[in-house]
């Protein structure tokens, strides 16, 4: 999937391929990078926006097992184009700010997927899938065969009736396979800014302020002497959370729920626990998030080390809620980790996305960033098992360079406010990030030359 932005707050221009396997982005600071994870958030995100005038009737399927539909080209850039729309209208929900800072922030935003529409009904014509769709606890299968417009749904074995309104499961089978095809290559989208080390340790306090909220407005719809912009003042107050934080706060409420699902990566979870925490991530009855340490006493997590918390949304995402083809975008995945805890977290993510998952990460870590550019170089050497026996590397650690694309966000000029995102040349040996490059060289010529004083200045 490519996509093109303009004028989203200070980034001027853009043109992202966010279709690879791992997609890194790195620059200074105050470059746009949140902005950028957030609109490709929302983007992917599940929305219902299928034309409801239009709807196949799919109940057939629960008595001829399954059931073939023509996709309406038509309904399907409709879609399509509303995915962008939503972005669009709903800035003040996506960044959490008020109208004004709306209109004075991305007053000139424009958004564009940078395929055609021709180019893109040939690109679904010619994808070949299958893949599941959820609906009332049932897993319907969707293939879609090459060269065709046409879907065919199976149902689940051993249902034989629908027990729901027939076009309400209509359109919501139709709607999530649209999902996938306007979303192709990704499932969904799930994501971990940098204040996913307090959404454990703050969510049921959050919860309580929101109850609180509620009956203030109450007591506001009660009174008749105070108007209707006081309920407003309140309600604004109580939306100011991102979109990104109040979806990791709605799972951090519902913990003892997801709990109950398990994710085909729940091994990546227990790697995390085992070569990072040092313990494992726990959920009690009460939908506690508890850290339980190889030895010693279980603690709650506001109590846990600070890598506790910072990977304790990771963790519990991919042993409850991680689907193949998601994309995980990670803000600042270093957040609180040692170098070598940052390696080997780089490392992690090289096996997650060598088995069926999608990484998009905002770095300022040089460690990450040489990491990967080691696994790269790796699997750019044909005959390099007796080097990862050497150097204890596996192969599901190494990385294809045409995996990876990476996005410079850089100022136009020195001093200028406006950024613009260069693509970063992926090579055999890697990618060079020059602001950090930069960074290093200098401290590296101050280094010696303060040595070279120290030693020899009489």
């Amino acid at each position: 999937m490519r996509i093109q932005i303009k004028n989203l707050g200070n980034v001027e221009f853009g043109d992202l391929d966010i279709s690879k396997r791992l997609t890194v982005f790195c620059g200074p600071n105050n470059t746009g990078k949140t902005y950028v994870s957030y609109v490709i958030y929302s983007l992917l995100k599940p929305q219902y926006y299928y034309d409801n005038t239009n709807v196949p009737n799919l109940s057939g399927v629960f008595l001829e097992d399954n059931v073939t539909v023509e996709l309406q080209t038509k309904n399907l850039l409709s879609f399509r184009k509303s995915k962008l729309q939503n972005v669009r209208s709903n800035l003040e929900s996506l960044f959490g700010i008020s109208d004004s800072d709306k209109l004075s922030l991305f007053k000139d935003l424009n958004l564009q997927y940078c395929l055609s529409d021709d180019d893109f009904l040939k690109k679904v014509s010619n994808l070949e899938l299958k893949f599941p769709v959820q609906w009332n606890g049932l897993t319907f299968l969707v293939q879609k065969e090459k060269g065709k417009l046409s879907v065919r749904i199976s149902k689940p074995e051993g249902v034989s009736v629908i027990s729901e309104d027939s076009y309400f499961f209509s359109w919501q089978i139709m709607t999530s396979i649209y999902e996938m095809l306007v979303n192709y290559p990704f499932s969904k989208s799930c994501i971990f800014p940098v204040e996913r080390n307090s959404i454990y340790t703050f969510n049921k306090e959050l919860s309580i302020q929101r109850n609180e909220l509620i009956e203030q407005m109450q007591a506001l719809k009660d009174n008749k002497r105070i108007g209707f912009d006081s309920v407003d003042r309140l309600l604004g107050r109580s939306t100011r959370y991102p979109l990104a934080i109040r979806d990791c706060l709605s799972v951090a409420n519902d913990l003892n729920n997801y709990k109950k699902q398990k994710s085909e990566y729940m091994s990546f979870a227990e790697i995390l626990e085992r070569k990072l925490l040092g313990g494992k991530i726990s959920v009690t009855k009460e939908g506690e998030v508890e850290f339980v340490p190889k030895k010693g006493q279980r603690l709650p997590i506001h109590l846990s080390a600070s890598i506790v918390k910072t990977l304790s949304s990771l963790t519990f995402y991919l042993k409850h809620l991680a689907v193949r083809g998601d994309l995980i975008i990670i803000d600042e995945p270093e957040m609180n980790l040692h170098p070598d805890a940052q390696v080997m977290l780089a490392r992690i993510f090289g096996q997650m996305v060598n088995n069926g998952l999608n990484i998009l990460i905002s770095t300022h870590s040089d460690y990450i960033i040489r990491e990967l550019n080691n696994m790269i170089s790796l699997g750019s050497i044909s005959d390099r098992q007796d080097l990862m026996t050497e150097l204890n590397y596996s192969e599901d650690e190494v990385l294809s360079a045409s995996d990876v694309s990476v996005y410079l966000f850089k100022p136009k000029r020195a001093n200028s406010k406006m950024v613009k995102l260069e693509r970063v040349e992926v090579k055999d040996d890697g990618f060079s990030m020059e602001t950090i490059d930069e960074v290093i060289y200098t401290l590296n010529v101050n280094s010696d030359r303060i040595n070279y004083k120290l030693r020899y200045d009489e």
